[in-house]
């Protein structure tokens, strides 16, 4: 039987859509996270994404805080949609592109100007872990060129 594992991720840089380095993330505009991987199992047609959300600190101490978003967030990251797929075995560049304007509503409630957790678990169609990358960051909810 063989086992598959996750890609190794060796490298993970967060730019704006225009290919330039960024910190931190504006909410309100697309950006792409993208990972040095290496693929050591089998060639993934089709990938889907279950996204958790926590805010730094508050008033319960300082620690992560798991922001509910009831799944609105799931499936943001979709093979060509916001990944290419296929995604075949060895070394590549895979870039992960984030758009949140479908979920204006939700970046209004954020704290602006806060440090957020974004855990991205990548799943196939059997609904197996495929990857998880986890990205730290302040992100900006209001509009802000900076």
């Amino acid at each position: 039987m063989d086992m598959e594992f996750p890609p190794d991720l060796s490298d993970i840089l967060l730019y704006c859509s225009n290919l330039h380095k960024i910190y931190s993330i504006v909410a309100r505009k697309p950006f792409i996270i993208l990972a040095d991987i290496t693929n050591t199992g089998k060639q993934y047609d089709n990938l889907k994404s279950s996204i958790k959300l926590y805010k730094w600190g508050g008033w319960l101490g300082c620690k992560w805080h798991r922001i509910p978003t009831f799944g609105i967030l799931d499936d943001l990251v979709q093979c060509n949609k916001s990944v290419q797929c296929p995604v075949k075995p060895g070394k590549q560049k895979f870039p992960v592109m984030f758009d949140l304007s479908e979920i204006r509503f939700l970046i209004k409630m954020l704290p602006d100007n806060k440090p957020y957790r974004i855990q991205v678990e990548i799943v196939n169609q059997e609904k197996e872990l495929y990857s998880c990358i986890n990205l730290w960051s302040i992100i900006r909810t209001v509009n802000d060129s900076r």
